[in-house]
């Protein structure tokens, strides 16, 4: 049996390596990508096909590679991969690869805490009878708009975690069917700690860290005089919120800002020495940061507004809450984690990564192509 044929369209390279998911004699996997070819990094370029600068010749290039496929996965959904979607014969399935920024942008007053929106609430202005009658045409006339007409044409949606999914069906996406995103077995830090007062802050500039709130903690509460804070912040959009709280960091001296990008092997070294994570995503996020965390016995706090928190309960992780325990362990300098905590985190992980594996996940696949 010849391999089937998928093609990976991705625009950001961060994410390029979910294609190793794919890895096996199953499968022949093309990466195509979207974005600037000086943004690929070397070892793909060799390998990948990239497409023209026109936007039109872009989408001509882009639906006759594609055609030949049996599967696309789609990685953001943006002008270029939703015109290809709303294009592609109905007999090629597509996987939506979920990172969140195409929904969760859409809901600010659910994601975004107060503090958050009042630094970056984007102006609303007001629509004449006369232009909503226009948008309504406009919308008719560009279905790549509808959310609805290109959630149907999307067979299956990719994600971390099942509960976010019914968490965005619960507030009105028709979402495609869910499929379960691989974990790939990660060396466990087992027993082998030298830990230090430091907490990990945040994952990135953006505006879903809802870093604000973070900061008022740390600015009410008496810190333990040897900790210290490596707040991650070398990506992400940069306008007024994140200025902002770039200013307010600077208040609490504790903090240590990490602007550039830094290797695998120090963002590895960092949390073999943390004590504590800190996420205050309202929405699920971060999810490698998290893992990583977990296998090096770090402590982690999330809030109970984020659908994660509710997850690793439900899996039998031990995480903290950021609204209920947060406070009170700053204060009494618990924030480290217990051996036993250490210990049961490391199986529950170790569980979920076999019930969620990448062999299960290239079944799944594979049953998918060749489903009628």
């Amino acid at each position: 049996m010849s391999p089937k044929k998928i093609f990976h369209i991705y625009s950001d390279p961060k994410f390029l390596y979910f294609i190793n998911s794919y890895s096996s004699t199953l499968f022949d996997n093309q990466l195509v990508f979207t974005g600037k070819a000086e943004r690929l990094p070397p070892e793909y370029r060799e390998s990948a096909i990239l497409l023209p600068s026109d936007k039109e010749d872009r989408i001509t290039k882009l639906l006759n590679i594609c055609k030949s496929a049996d599967l696309i996965t789609i990685n953001f959904l943006n002008a270029t991969t939703v015109k290809l979607i709303l294009s592609l014969p109905k007999n090629i399935k597509i996987i939506w690869r979920f990172y969140g920024a195409e929904l969760y942008t859409r809901e600010p007053k659910l994601f975004y805490s107060k503090a958050t929106i009042k630094y970056w609430k984007p102006k609303v202005k007001k629509t004449s009878f006369i232009n909503q009658v226009k948008q309504y045409i406009w919308h008719l006339l560009h279905p790549e708009k509808n959310y609805k007409l290109l959630l149907e044409r999307i067979d299956y949606f990719l994600g971390v975690m099942d509960d976010e999914h019914a968490l965005l069906k619960s507030i009105g996406y028709d979402l495609p069917p869910f499929i379960q995103f691989p974990f790939a077995p990660r060396p466990y830090n087992e027993g082998h700690f030298d830990k230090s007062p430091l907490i990990i802050f945040g994952n990135s500039r953006n505006k879903d860290n809802n870093h604000l709130d973070i900061l008022e903690l740390l600015r009410n509460r008496k810190l333990p005089k040897d900790l210290k804070i490596k707040m991650f912040f070398s990506y992400g959009s940069q306008d007024d919120y994140s200025q902002e709280v770039k200013e307010q960091s600077k208040q609490i001296k504790q903090i240590e800002l990490i602007e550039n990008f830094i290797s695998k092997e120090e963002f590895n070294s960092i949390y073999k020495e943390a004590a504590a994570l800190i996420i205050n995503g309202y929405r699920q996020m971060a999810i490698e940061n998290i893992l990583t965390a977990t296998m090096n016995g770090v402590k982690v706090y999330l809030s109970e507004k984020n659908i994660t928190y509710n997850w690793a309960l439900k899996n039998n992780f031990i995480f903290y809450s950021i609204e209920n325990d947060l406070p009170k362990d700053l204060e009494n300098n618990n924030i480290f984690l217990s051996t036993s905590d250490i210990e049961n985190n490391f199986n529950s992980l170790k569980k979920f990564m076999q019930d969620n594996s990448v062999e299960k996940f290239q079944a799944d696949i594979m049953m998918i192509i060749e489903s009628d």
